[in-house]
């Protein structure tokens, strides 16, 4: 019975959240800036399966970073790629 309710515990409490649409904005965006630059960021947490997405209120801390990025990027930078905008 306490095995049962153990796994219950582990396999039920899925609290993951799917990755924002501002994340995989972002992500697309990082990565086309990165070949125009011919540099690799370090994104791996805004990916759909990256800790990001680990629960809702890690998800929404990311979602609003993500959100904040992409508007600071349109305003300092004028050569954006399209999948930036």
């Amino acid at each position: 019975m306490t095995l049962t309710l153990l796994l219950l515990n582990l396999f039920a409490c899925d609290t993951s959240v799917p990755q924002s649409e501002a994340c995989a904005t972002w992500v697309a965006c990082i990565d086309a800036r990165d070949e125009q630059l011919g540099v690799e960021t370090d994104n791996d947490r805004f990916l759909a399966n990256g800790p990001c997405w680990g629960n809702p209120e890690i998800g929404h801390l990311c979602d609003d970073a993500c959100s904040a990025g992409l508007e600071h990027m349109a305003d300092i930078y004028s050569d954006l790629p399209q999948e930036c905008l």
